[in-house]
């Protein structure tokens, strides 16, 4: 049984991941990567997938779609234990496109 679980939103990209997905899957397999994978069909979905990977014992988790998508299966990590969450400084969020940090103020 795969340890890697794909999450895949179809529409996102204008669509572009659905149609792409089957030769990224495929270049994976041929590349001897054994996983599972679900697409995704609404709002939540990807936050759902990922818990439900997590409690299957999948430890790869790969997210396939745009920001949202992402967003989600990250949400789906979390909400297995609100409290593995620890801020450390409530003033900073993640910013710009390579996870530096801002402070806001």
């Amino acid at each position: 049984m795969p340890d890697t679980f794909a999450i895949v939103n179809p529409w996102a990209g204008h669509g572009r991941c659905g149609k792409q997905w089957p030769v990224i899957a495929a270049g994976l397999r041929g590349a001897g990567v054994s996983f599972d994978s679900a697409l995704t069909t609404g709002p939540g979905d990807a936050t759902s997938l990922a818990e439900d990977a997590l409690r299957r014992g999948m430890t790869t988790i790969v997210s396939a779609g745009g920001d949202g998508t992402a967003h989600e299966v990250v949400n789906g990590f979390f909400e297995r234990d609100p409290d593995s969450i620890i801020p450390i400084n409530p003033e900073a969020r993640f910013g710009g496109d390579r996870d530096d940090r801002i402070r806001i103020s």
